[in-house]
C-alpha cells in the first residue's frame, strides 16, 4: 500500500520564460521511512500557451533548482493557438537512496516560444511505496 506523504499546490501564476526551462512549483521537504525508498511523483501544471511554441517540456527534478537531477520529462508537440490553456501531467518513479530532506519540483520549457507563457496552477503529490 503506497504511503502519501506530501502533496503541494499553488494557484499563483509563474511566468514561463521564452524557449527557457521555468521551476514552477517544488515541495517540501521530505525523509522517507525506510533507507531505500521507492517514490512515485504526480505533477500536474495548467499553463496558457505561448507564441510559437513547438514541444512543451514538463519535467520532475530533485532539488528545487532546473539543473538538479532529472527524474522524469513529458515532452509533446500541443499544437494550440497562443493562450490556450493545456493541462500538463507528469508521473514519474525515483529511487533517490538513503537520504533525508528529499525536495521535488516540477518545471515547464516551451521550446521555441518568442513570448513568455503563464504557468496558471500546479500541483506536486509524492507518494513512498
Amino acid at each position: 500500500m503506497p504511503k502519501y506523504f506530501a502533496i503541494t499546490i499553488s494557484a499563483t501564476n509563474v511566468t514561463v520564460v521564452a524557449a527557457t526551462e521555468t521551476l514552477i512549483l517544488s515541495s517540501d521537504p521530505y525523509s522517507p521511512s525506510i533507507n531505500n525508498p521507492r517514490l512515485v511523483i504526480v505533477g500536474h501544471v495548467l499553463l496558457a500557451n505561448a507564441t510559437g511554441v513547438t514541444v512543451v517540456r514538463t519535467r520532475i527534478r530533485r532539488g528545487t533548482t532546473t539543473s538538479d537531477a532529472l527524474v522524469g520529462e513529458l515532452s509533446n508537440s500541443p499544437n494550440l493557438a497562443a493562450g490556450t490553456a493545456l493541462s500538463r501531467w507528469v508521473n514519474v518513479i525515483d529511487e533517490p537512496g538513503a537520504r533525508a530532506n528529499i525536495r521535488y519540483s516540477v518545471t515547464i520549457e516551451q521550446v521555441d516560444s518568442i513570448a513568455d507563457g503563464t504557468a496558471e496552477s500546479a500541483m506536486l503529490q509524492v507518494y513512498e511505496l
